[in-house]
């Protein structure tokens, strides 16, 4: 589709007031078709055409998950229309009179942080391996995700693992673990990454999930050997973490490469 029939697309998909509401009501969380329904009041069959109008327009994007398919502001590939109409409906609905090219770039570079993709990386008890992921992912896959993680029964971070993180140069002295209820239902996970074993077997339903992926890591919080011996075993994990970390953001930058030269 060339430039001029793009932004013709995305001025009749915002024209209609519904659909309108429609778009903002995914400014904080990935909704189903009933749920948008339920917020405006409007028949699903009615929401069902202005979803399919505004994917259209490169506006939002779907996935299916059993019955149900669910939508979300575009999150990758973001024409610059599309980008340059949500900014200008955002300021515009917050009250904003001079809409300059300055506030208007502000506002874009902010959508293109919004829509990085989210992944969670979850364990049992989020003191040392998931903790090491996010760190992980933080600092190779800057400007493609944000990272996030959490356990199914939080117990604070291990020292071992803030100790063998500060020899990589990495600080988690800020950091502490969290449980996987302040994240469940409260905003979309492009990913969710289980690194340990109970996590996987007895992570709870996990809705507005795009992709669920297993790698396993050994603990070394429960190894059975001496201190020194099991330092060595955190900076083992740690180092393992790191290589998978790497070569999942090198395949996801390649992917990302691939789909931009074949359009």
């Amino acid at each position: 589709m060339n430039t001029k029939n793009h932004i013709i697309n995305i001025c009749k998909a915002l024209s209609d007031p519904g659909r309108l509401e429609a778009l903002l009501a995914l400014d904080t969380k990935e909704l189903c078709i009933c749920d948008i329904s339920e917020k405006l009041g409007l028949s699903d069959s009615t929401v069902s055409r202005h979803m399919a109008i505004l994917e259209k327009a490169g506006l939002v994007e779907s996935r299916k998950d059993g019955r149900w398919r669910y939508f979300r502001h575009s999150q990758a590939d973001i024409p610059g229309a599309a980008q340059y109409a949500v900014a200008w409906i955002r300021k515009y609905i917050k009250g904003t009179d001079a809409l300059t090219p300055a506030i208007m770039e502000e506002d874009i570079q902010a959508a293109a942080c919004e829509n990085k993709a989210r992944v969670m990386f979850l364990c049992s008890g989020n003191s040392c391996r998931s903790q090491i992921a996010e760190a992980f992912l933080r600092k190779y896959g800057k400007g493609l995700f944000h990272a996030y993680s959490a356990g199914i029964e939080p117990k604070g971070i291990h020292p071992m693992t803030v100790k063998v993180m500060e020899e990589v140069g990495i600080d988690l002295s800020e950091q502490k673990a969290k449980s996987v209820l302040e994240f469940i239902g409260q905003m979309h996970f492009g990913y969710l990454i289980t690194v340990c074993n109970r996590a996987e077997e007895i992570c709870p339903l996990f809705p507005g999930v795009s992709y669920r992926l297993y790698w396993p890591f050994e603990d070394p919080v429960r190894a059975e050997c001496s201190e020194s011996d099991r330092l060595t075993k955190f900076r083992e994990v740690r180092d393992a973490i790191e290589v998978k970390v790497k070569q999942w953001v090198d395949d996801y930058e390649k992917k990302i490469s691939v789909h931009q030269k074949s359009k």
